[in-house]
């Protein structure tokens, strides 16, 4: 249990921390999932995870904060990096 708890408390930190840079966590519904699926579809080896930020910015006219090669393969996705 104290391990779970430890987990919580790092996750909600890390939230914590996105929210100080001002950047918003998006919900995973079935709108994203579907375009998640189109782009593994279309992006082969763009793994699940990624399929679905990728899916999540694009739906929400977002920008993905990551330097992770396989966002770049991705037609009409805006990337960032943080400095």
């Amino acid at each position: 249990m104290v391990c779970q708890r430890a987990g919580r408390d790092i996750a909600r930190s890390h939230l914590r921390g996105i929210e100080a840079f001002g950047l918003r966590v998006v919900s995973l519904d079935a709108t994203i999932a579907a375009e998640a699926g189109l782009l593994r579809c279309t992006y082969r080896n763009l793994p699940s995870a990624d399929a679905i930020v990728a899916a999540t910015a694009i739906k929400e006219d977002g920008t993905v904060v990551s330097d992770d090669p396989h966002f770049r393969q991705v037609r009409g996705l805006r990337m960032a990096w943080l400095d």
